[in-house]
């Protein structure tokens, strides 16, 4: 059993039901380097599969490396938030 790593997710979910999350996500050219934490499906739906990739889309592209950084920083505040 892997318990999802959102705070406000106190549910441990079976091992088929868990998504590991790269902290920059693969979608925008983050690696296992970047670091990853595990997730429900839900919040890994919610923040790796729809919020960060939708904003990527919108930075100009010469301000998208420093955006990684910051998207990084943001998704490790969001795991503490209820």
């Amino acid at each position: 059993m892997i318990k999802c790593r959102k705070k406000s997710c106190y549910g441990i979910v079976n091992e088929n039901e868990v998504q590991l999350h790269h902290l920059i996500p693969k979608c925008i050219g983050g690696t296992d380097l970047d670091g990853r934490r595990y997730l429900c499906k839900k919040h890994h739906d919610i923040i790796g599969l729809k919020i960060i990739p939708i904003l990527f889309n919108y930075i100009p592209p010469e301000k998208k490396e420093e955006a990684k950084t910051k998207i990084k920083e943001y998704t490790l505040q969001w795991l503490k938030t209820g």
